[in-house]
C-alpha cells in the first residue's frame, strides 16, 4: 500500500527576554515515535537552542539504526531520495530539541473533502492532512539530537541536560533540567513501570517537592520522591512506551542556599531502569556552583589628643592597648554568601605590636598577621586587631596639625583547611586613627553659641486648629481647597522664639559681668501669603512677666515691602502672656491691619534692645520672648495650583525659593540680631562686643485638595519564576486612593479597569469574587492579548467621624491567576499592566469637590489604552502604570 510521509515542524527554542523582569515557561510534553528507524524518511526541525541528550548508552554498543549511518532512502516519493538530516538537524544543520506529547491519532481524522487540515498539538507541531492522505499514514520523527550511536543490539538510552546554557548556579537559584529517555526504533513496545531515577547529594542540593517535577504530560504514569543516607531521589514511573520514543521532561533543583562554595562541583546522577528493576541506561550531569564575598567598609577616626596615655617625656605608657577594625559588613543575598570561613589580614603600622594572645598568628613570608572567623561570626568584635602602643614616642606630634596617623589594612578570602583560596577577589578595609599631645596647655578662645526657633501652625478664622492633626512645626504641608471663598478659614500662625539657646563656649570667668542684648527680630512670610496680625508674646510665670514688659513696651513693628522699602505699622506692638505655646491660639492683645504688599514684619525693641545682664539673668529670662505674626492667603494661590493640575503636574508649590510671574522673591525664615560683651581670652581685662544673629527656617507647602490614584506596588509573580505548560501562576498589584483635604467626601473610580497585556496561550483564569467581569481581546498585540479586568469591590477614603486627619487613604490589591497553556513555546515572557478610570479629572462639581488625579502618562504598549480599549478618561493622557513582570 502506498504511505505517504508527514512532515513535523517543531519549535522549542529557549530565546533571550523581550522586556525587563520577565518569567519562563519550559516544555513538558513528549513526542513518542510510532515508526521504526526504516520508515523514517524525513523531518524537518525548526530549533535553535535546546537540551542535549546524552552522549552514553548503558549496552555500550554500536547504535542498530542511527540517523547518519543506517536511514534508507524514501523511493515512493517521485523517485527522489531524501535522507534524514544528519543528527536530528534540518537542511540548515539545526538541531531539534527532545519533546514529550504523543502524536495525535491521526486514523480518527474525518476532514472535508478535498479540504487541508491543520492539526496543533500545542508544541508547534503542523501536520497538514487531505482526505485522500487519510488512507494510510506514516507518521515519523527524529531522535534525540544528540544521542550516540548505539549497536544493533542497543535498546534504551537515557540523558540529563540543562534547559539553556547555563551551568552554574548561586544556592537556591532555580535550576531546571531535563530527564531523558530513548527507546531504539526496533523495539515495539517497553511496558508500563519503567522509570528513571535521578541522585541529588544531600550536601549539594535543597531537598526538592513534588511541584518541582512536571506530570502534566501523557507518558508519565506518576512520580515520587524519597532519600536514604546520602541523596535525595526522584523517581519518574513511565507508561507504555513505543519503539523510537525519546523524551526530556524537565525538573526543577536547586544547589543548597548557603552552603554553596564558588566553583564548586556537584554531579547529579540518573538511572533508567524497566519494569523489572533491570538497569539500561544511566547519565551524569555536573553542576557549577557559584558564590559571592561579603564586603567591608573602612573606618576612619577623629584625631584624638593623647594626655593621660603618655608619660612626661610624652611616651606612650605600658599596657596601651588600641583596636582597630571595621566599621559594618555588607553582605550579600543569604543564599548566595560563600560558606567557606574568612581569612584576614591585616598589616600593622611601624612601631607597634598585636596584643598577645589576641587570636592573631604572624606570616614570615607575607609580613602579615591573621586570622580565621567562620562567615557567621563576622563583625567587629572577631576581626579587630588589638595593637600595643607601649614606647611610642608622640614628642614630635605636639599639634593636631602634626598628628600621627597609624592605619591597620586588611583584607579578607576564604579559607579551607587552612590553605587561603583564591577563587574569588580578596577585599580590603582599613582601619585608620591619629593621635597628638600638646607640650604646653593651650587656652582656646570664648567664643557664643546662639539660636532661634520659628514655627508655623494653622489655624481657621475662630482661632482653633485648622488641621486637627496637626501642631507646630517648622515643616507644613497644607491642602488649599478649590473653592476660593473658604481661603478665609485658612490662617498661617507664625511664632518666633527669639532665643532659644544661649551659651559662651570656653569662658574666662566673666559670669557676672557678661551681657546680652536683643536688638531686633524679622519675620518673613511665605508665597502666596501677607501679614495680617502681629503682637508679643512673653511665655512664663509673673517673674518672667515683671521683668520683661516693662522692656518690651514700646516696641515698633515696620512692614517690609517687596522693594524692601519700611513702612511703620506701629509704635506700640501689643503684649500678651502666656503659660505656654499651646495656649497662645486666641483673639487677645493683637496689632490687625488690611491686606498688604508686605513680605516681611520687623521689630524693634526699645531702649536699644532688650538687656539682660550677668549669666543668671540671661539663662532665665532670654528665651521667654516671643513674637507672633498671622498670615492670609492671596487668592491666586487657587488660580495656580489649579494651572499645574491642568497641565497635569502635580498641584503643589514649595513657598521657598518659589518666584511665580509677577512675584517677588519670597523668603520662608525668622531672624533674630544680638549683641554681647564677654571676655575672649584668659588675659583680657575687658569684655569684648560682639554682634550676632540666628535664623530659624521653616518649609511651607501649598498643595491643593484634591484626591488622587498612584501606583502601590507594580504587578509581579508572587509564586515563582519559571512554570512548566499547565502550571498556574498568580500575579498581585495594588494602587492607592488619597484624599487630601476634608472639603468634601471621597469620589467613587467610574469604570475603572484594570488592563492586562499577556502573551497569547497564557489564559485567565476568572474568579467573579475579585473581578466582576473579564473580557478577552486577543491580538491586541502582536502575539499579545489584551484582557480588561473590573474589579468587584473598591475600597475609597471616604470621610470618618471623629476623624482628626486631614488626609485619608485606602490602598487596594488585586491578584488573578493565569494558566500557561501548550500554545506558549518554551521561552521567556513579560506581563505588562495599567490602570483605567474615566473620572480622572478635578473639578468642582455640584458644589463638591470631583474627580481622581492619575499622573501617568500612557506610553510604550499603552500608548493607545485610552483610545482602544473599555475608556473614555475625562484627561485622556492619564492612567496608572503598574509596569511589567
Amino acid at each position: 500500500m502506498k504511505k505517504r510521509v508527514v512532515s513535523f515542524l517543531t519549535c522549542m527554542a529557549i530565546v533571550s527576554s523581550l522586556f525587563g523582569n520577565q518569567f519562563a515557561i519550559y516544555a513538558d510534553d513528549n513526542i513518542a515515535i510510532d515508526a521504526a528507524p526504516s520508515e523514517m524518511i524525513e523531518s524537518t526541525v525548526l530549533s535553535e537552542d535546546v537540551p542535549s541528550g546524552h552522549d552514553e548508552l548503558s549496552d555500550g554498543d554500536a547504535a542498530e539504526n542511527t540517523l547518519s549511518e543506517s536511514v534508507p532512502v524514501n523511493e515512493n516519493l517521485e523517485g527522489e531520495e531524501s535522507p534524514v538530516p544528519e543528527n536530528n538537524a534540518n537542511a540548515d544543520g539545526v538541531v531539534g530539541p527532545p519533546e514529550e506529547s504523543e502524536l495525535p491519532n491521526l486514523d480518527n481524522l474525518q476532514p472535508k473533502p478535498d479540504t487541508p487540515t491543520v492539526l496543533d498539538d500545542g508544541m508547534g507541531m503542523i501536520v497538514e492532512v487531505t482526505e485522500e492522505d487519510m488512507e494510510d499514514v506514516e507518521v515519523i520523527m527524529p531522535l534525540n539530537p544528540e544521542t550516540p550511536d548505539e549497536s544493533a543490539t542497543a535498546k534504551y538510552g537515557s540523558y540529563i541536560n540543562f534547559a539553556d546554557e547555563t551551568d552554574t548556579f548561586f544556592g537556591g537559584e532555580i535550576i531546571t533540567i531535563y530527564n531523558g529517555v530513548t527507546i531504539s526504533g526496533n523495539m515495539a513496545t517497553v511496558p508500563e513501570g519503567s522509570y528513571t531515577l535521578i541522585y541529588l547529594p544531600k550536601d549539594s542540593f535543597e531537598k526538592p517537592s513534588m511541584k518541582d517535577v512536571s506530570l502534566s504530560f501523557e507518558k508519565i504514569k506518576e512520580a515520587e520522591i524519597s532519600e536514604n543516607e546520602t541523596d535525595y531521589i526522584v523517581k519518574t514511573i513511565y507508561k507504555e512506551l513505543y519503539g523510537g520514543y525519546n523524551s526530556a521532561t524537565p525538573v526543577k533543583v536547586s544547589l543548597r542556599r548557603g552552603q554553596t562554595k564558588n566553583q564548586s562541583r556537584h554531579n547529579i546522577k540518573q538511572e533508567f531502569y524497566t519494569s523489572d528493576d533491570k538497569l539500561k541506561a544511566e547519565s551524569e550531569l555536573a553542576v557549577n556552583g557559584k558564590a559571592k564575598l561579603e564586603n567591608a567598609e573602612s573606618t576612619y577616626h577623629s584625631t584624638v589628643r593623647m594626655v593621660s596615655e603618655v608619660n612626661e617625656n610624652f611616651v606612650v605608657k605600658e599596657n596601651t592597648f588600641i583596636p582597630f577594625g571595621v566599621n559594618y559588613f555588607r553582605f550579600p543575598n543569604s543564599n548566595e554568601v560563600d560558606p567557606r570561613d574568612r581569612r584576614i589580614y591585616a598589616t600593622i603600622p611601624e612601631g607597634v605590636r598585636v596584643k598577645e594572645n589576641s587570636g592573631w598568628t604572624y606570616d614570615e613570608t607575607l609580613k602579615k598577621w591573621y586570622k580565621d572567623v567562620p562567615v557567621q561570626q563576622l563583625n567587629y568584635d572577631t576581626t579587630k586587631i588589638e595593637l600595643d602602643f607601649s614606647g611610642i614616642n608622640l614628642s614630635e606630634n605636639d599639634s593636631k596639625e602634626k598628628a600621627r596617623v597609624f592605619q591597620v589594612d586588611f583584607s579578607a578570602q576564604p579559607v579551607e583547611n587552612g590553605e587561603p583560596q583564591t577563587d574569588l577577589e580578596p577585599y580590603k578595609w582599613v582601619s585608620r586613627r591619629s593621635y597628638y599631645i600638646l607640650k604646653v596647655e593651650v587656652s582656646e578662645a570664648a567664643y557664643m553659641s546662639i539660636s532661634t526657633r520659628r514655627q508655623i501652625v494653622y489655624m481657621n478664622k475662630d482661632y482653633g486648629l485648622y488641621q486637627p492633626d496637626s501642631w507646630w512645626n517648622s515643616i507644613n504641608t497644607i491642602s488649599i481647597p478649590f473653592d476660593k471663598g473658604l481661603l478665609e478659614n485658612i490662617r498661617m500662625f507664625f511664632d518666633h522664639q527669639l532665643i532659644s539657646y544661649y551659651r559662651i563656649n570656653n569662658h574666662k570667668g566673666d559670669e557676672e559681668t557678661r551681657k546680652l542684648i536683643i536688638t531686633s527680630a524679622r519675620t518673613d512670610v511665605p508665597l502666596y501669603s501677607y501679614p495680617s496680625q502681629i503682637r508679643l508674646n512673653i511665655i512664663g510665670n509673673e517673674e518672667t512677666v515683671a521683668f520683661m514688659r516693662s522692656k518690651l513696651e514700646g516696641t515698633k513693628a515696620y512692614g517690609i515691602k517687596f522693594d524692601d522699602t519700611k513702612e511703620l505699622i506701629t509704635d506700640q506692638v501689643p503684649i500678651t502672656t502666656t503659660s505656654d505655646l499651646n495656649s497662645s491660639l486666641n483673639d487677645t492683645d493683637w496689632c490687625k491691619f488690611a491686606e498688604n504688599e508686605y513680605k516681611a514684619i520687623v521689630f524693634e525693641f526699645p531702649n536699644g534692645g532688650i538687656e539682660m545682664v550677668g549669666e543668671n539673668e540671661i539663662n532665665k529670662f532670654s528665651s521667654v520672648v516671643h513674637t507672633n505674626v498671622v498670615a492670609d492667603l492671596r487668592e491666586r494661590l487657587v488660580d495656580d495650583l489649579k494651572t499645574k493640575m491642568d497641565k497635569n503636574e502635580e498641584p503643589k508649590i514649595t513657598a521657598r525659593n518659589s518666584n511665580p510671574a509677577g512675584y517677588p522673591s519670597y523668603d520662608d525664615f525668622s531672624d533674630v540680631y544680638v549683641k554681647e560683651w564677654f571676655k575672649v581670652t584668659d588675659d583680657a581685662t575687658e569684655l569684648s562686643e560682639t554682634n550676632a544673629s540666628a535664623r530659624s527656617d521653616t518649609d511651607t507647602y501649598y498643595t491643593l485638595q484634591f484626591e488622587s490614584i498612584y501606583r502601590n506596588t507594580n504587578i509581579n509573580v508572587t509564586n515563582g519564576k519559571s512554570f512548566f505548560v499547565e502550571d498556574t501562576l498568580t500575579t498581585e498589584l495594588s494602587y492607592t486612593h488619597k484624599r487630601n483635604g476634608k472639603a468634601s467626601d471621597a469620589t467613587q473610580p467610574e469604570n475603572l479597569n484594570i488592563y492586562y497585556l499577556v502573551p497569547d496561550g497564557l489564559e485567565p483564569i476568572e474568579n467573579k469574587e475579585v473581578f466582576e467581569s473579564m473580557e478577552i481581546i486577543r491580538g491586541y498585540q502582536d502575539g499579545y492579548n489584551l484582557i480588561v479586568a473590573k474589579p468587584k469591590n473598591i475600597k475609597i477614603p471616604n470621610l470618618i467621624p471623629n476623624d482628626t486627619s486631614i488626609s485619608r487613604a485606602e490602598t487596594n490589591r488585586y491578584s488573578i491567576d493565569f494558566k500557561a497553556t501548550k500554545r506558549l513555546d518554551i521561552r521567556k515572557y513579560s506581563i505588562f499592566a495599567a490602570m483605567c478610570l474615566d473620572n480622572n479629572q478635578v473639578d468642582i462639581r455640584n458644589g463638591r469637590q470631583y474627580g481622581i488625579l492619575q499622573t501617568d502618562t500612557p506610553s510604550g504598549v499603552f500608548s493607545n489604552i485610552t483610545k482602544d480599549a473599555k475608556n473614555r478618561p475625562e484627561v485622556s493622557t492619564s492612567f496608572t502604570n503598574f509596569g511589567s513582570v
